[in-house]
């Protein structure tokens, strides 16, 4: 089995920071969009349960989603053991450990898209 394969601690720090950090933002978009600015919450009711539960939902949904699309596009990094194979056979996974920051910057910026559009337009 596979060095990397396995679940390190780095590993699952960075996927908890990660998932923190989005919900973090989340909620304070959240409590924000709801609370203190007054232009938005004119009008609008308290923060109700149903409201509540579709939060959580939309945040579980876009988290899987992402989470999956991520471990997919890892994969190569993740079959390697220590380092990639010399040659045109660890090309991919080089390619990959160099796009990583880029690709995780990418995949934030279009899960907040994907946020704007759940809770702008789905939820109205």
């Amino acid at each position: 089995m596979p060095a990397m394969a396995t679940r390190s601690p780095t590993r699952l720090r960075l996927l908890s920071l990660a998932v923190l950090g989005n919900l973090g933002g989340a909620v304070l978009s959240f409590i924000y969009f709801h609370e203190v600015d007054p232009s938005v919450s004119r009008g609008v009711s308290a923060i109700g349960g149903a409201e509540l539960v579709f939060f959580v939902l939309g945040f579980a949904l876009l988290s899987t989603a992402f989470r999956m699309a991520s471990a997919r596009w890892m994969r190569p990094l993740n079959d390697m053991a220590y380092a990639p194979q010399p040659g045109a056979a660890g090309d991919k996974a080089r390619r990959r450990a160099l796009l990583t920051p880029a690709f995780f910057a990418l995949m934030t910026f279009v899960g907040w898209l994907a946020a704007g559009f759940v809770w702008g337009v789905l939820w109205p």
